[in-house]
C-alpha cells in the first residue's frame, strides 16, 4: 500500500482490484458482504484484535469525512490497483491584488493557473508550458516570489514552488 500526499488531496494506493463481485459502485451504496483476500491472514488480526469490524472501515471513513464536512472519498480502480482518493478542505485562496497582477506578464500568469490546478511548479514545468530559457524561467519565478505570490519548497532537484497562503 502507498499513500501519496497532495496539496488537495491524499491517495491511498492499493495493489490489486476489489475483489469480486465486490465494484465500486456496491462500495458506494454500501450494498456488500465482507471478503478477504488472505483468510488466514484476516483470521489472525482478528484474533490479535489489530483489525476491527470486519467490513465497516468503508463507512467509518465516510462517517469521519462528514464530521468534518469533508466530501466523501472517491473510490476507483486503477492500472491494477484500488484507489482511494481524500479530498482536503478547500482552501480560501489570497485574491491576488489587482495592481500585482498588472505587473505580470502571460507566461507568470500562466505559471499561477498551473499551480492552482496542480498545487505545485518547478522550474522545468515553468520553462516547458512557457517555451522559454532556464535564465528568463528564474528572473520570472523570483518575481514572483518578492511579490510574495509564490515560495520555493524543497532542496536541489526536489525544488518547487507553490502559492505563499496566509
Amino acid at each position: 500500500m502507498e499513500a501519496r500526499i497532495f496539496n488537495s488531496h491524499i491517495d491511498i494506493i492499493s495493489p490489486g482490484e476489489l475483489l469480486r463481485p465486490l465494484t465500486i459502485e456496491k462500495l458506494q451504496e454500501h450494498d456488500y458482504k465482507p471478503n478477504s483476500r488472505n483468510k488466514a491472514i484476516t483470521k489472525v488480526l482478528l484474533r490479535k484484535g489489530i483489525m476491527d469490524e470486519r467490513g465497516s472501515g468503508i463507512l467509518r471513513m465516510e462517517e469521519a469525512m462528514e464530521k468534518w464536512e469533508l466530501e466523501k472519498p472517491n473510490y476507483a480502480e486503477k492500472d491494477g490497483y484500488f484507489v482511494i482518493t481524500f479530498k482536503g478542505p478547500s482552501r480560501a485562496e489570497k485574491p491576488l491584488d489587482e495592481e500585482i497582477l498588472r505587473d505580470l506578464n502571460e507566461r507568470q500568469k500562466k505559471a499561477l493557473d498551473y499551480i492552482k490546478d496542480k498545487g505545485r511548479i518547478t522550474n522545468k514545468e515553468y520553462r516547458e508550458i512557457n517555451k522559454i530559457g532556464r535564465r528568463h524561467t528564474i528572473k520570472e519565478l523570483n518575481k514572483l516570489i518578492d511579490e510574495g505570490i509564490i515560495t520555493k519548497k524543497g532542496k536541489g532537484r526536489s525544488i518547487h514552488y507553490v502559492l505563499v497562503r496566509d
